[in-house]
């Protein structure tokens, strides 16, 4: 009887000593939380070192990932898998078979193949959802619209085109084992091309599992800005060092420009005008006041001392024939530029482009682009380069001598 007693206890002790309760994941979205419980190596939470910024923009920017970056969605349920495979997703290719290209043509109506096929299986489409999002394919609301052929369990997609635009990384960090980083499109020309975006994963290795990707829409038009962080923090000298007094002119009126002020001064509304971000309103300049905040408020008064100390780009202009400005001293303004450009092209071509602004400048040569905004795309009408002295320069397309002062 005690022996039993003995094995009984000892039992219970192996029993109890191989028990633990599973472990617990608070804080997170239900999506973020399975997610997170996937990840065997769990980050501490905190920001992202450059090297590791480094290794994920490398990572983003691959065949594997990079389409992830190419559709909104706050879930990824709602991913666009035609944007996600458009380059095959880095998956090994099905053969190209003669059936099959039969079969697709005979499903399509097409005659021919004019393009190249990218021909994935199924199978492989399914488990790479899978192993991305950590969901089936079938609760995709975004699935592929690609042709599908039963017979060889396969979607087939005819293009030709396979341009990558590479996207640079910003920061990031880790919180409760979700990574989330911020990123910009290079050269992009969707909806929210000049916006900021983040992206949510999780990381098992190697291996990322998207959460969603998400444009932050107030730094929508950031690049277009002189001071893109003048109404959400004080400027310090660092932000106007090196600036000349019509940058930093313009740069403080672009604090009344984000809250519509329409302007008396024709170079600076035709300025802002060019500015995607511009909305102007009917606001009187008082009412304006009344809408600036605290920061905004500072950042004009600073900038404004530091006009007063900071060399001058060109100088002021009075009515005169031609163009209407007329140089007085060193050299024209680009705002000045920019409008005389204007004058210039629509006095030679019956048409005034609607936007003109400064591209570079090197030394006195201005680099001028003349366009319009036409959905989602710029159309160009003209690239002038102009000596900033003397108003005359020549047509960067045609190679046309051109001076804007007549």
């Amino acid at each position: 009887m005690r022996y039993s007693v003995v094995l009984l206890v000892l039992s219970l002790g192996v029993l109890l000593t191989g028990f633990s309760a599973p472990a617990r994941t608070t804080g997170l979205t239900s999506s973020k939380a399975k997610a997170s419980e996937k990840n065997e190596e769990v980050h501490e939470d905190g920001a992202l070192t450059k090297r590791e910024l480094g290794i994920i923009e490398k990572d983003l920017n691959s065949l594997d990932y990079y389409g992830f970056l190419l559709s909104d969605y706050d879930e990824p349920k709602y991913i666009d898998w035609d944007e996600v495979f458009y380059n095959g997703a880095g998956l090994k290719e099905a053969r190209w078979t003669k059936a099959i290209e039969e079969a697709y043509l005979k499903k399509t109506g097409n005659r021919e193949v004019i393009a190249d096929l990218t021909i994935l299986a199924a199978s492989d489409v399914e488990d790479y959802v899978r192993k991305t999002t950590g969901l089936s394919y079938s609760r995709m609301r975004n699935p592929l619209d690609w042709v599908y052929l039963n017979s060889s369990d396969v979607y087939v997609f005819e293009h030709g085109d396979t341009n990558q635009i590479e996207v640079t990384v910003k920061s990031g960090y880790v919180q409760d084992g979700v990574y989330t980083v911020r990123y910009e499109h290079n050269n992009w020309w969707g909806e929210n091309a000049d916006c900021e975006y983040e992206v949510s994963f999780t990381k098992d290795g190697a291996a990322y599992c998207f959460i969603s990707n998400l444009p932050d829409l107030e730094t929508k038009g950031a690049g277009e800005y002189i001071f893109p962080e003048s109404n959400t923090r004080n400027l310090t000298n660092a932000d106007i060092a090196g600036l000349d007094a019509e940058t930093l002119r313009i740069g403080r009126n672009e604090i009344y420009a984000r809250h519509g002020r329409k302007f008396k001064d024709s170079a600076l509304q035709s300025y802002f005008n060019g500015k995607t971000w511009y909305r102007p309103t009917g606001a009187s300049d008082s009412e304006i006041e009344k809408s600036l905040n605290q920061y905004e408020k500072n950042n004009i008064k600073f900038i404004q001392a530091g006009e007063s100390k900071a060399p001058a780009s060109g100088t002021k202009t009075q009515a005169a024939g031609g163009s209407g400005t007329k140089k007085i001293a060193s050299g024209y303004t680009n705002a000045e530029l920019c409008k005389m450009a204007q004058d210039y092209y629509q006095k030679h071509n019956n048409y005034r482009p609607p936007i003109a602004e400064v591209d570079s400048t090197e030394g006195d040569e201005v680099t001028i682009h003349l366009y319009e905004n036409v959905g989602n795309h710029t159309a160009t009408s003209a690239w002038y380069v102009i000596n900033r002295k003397t108003g005359k320069g020549y047509d960067d397309i045609f190679g046309d001598a051109i001076d804007l002062t007549k």
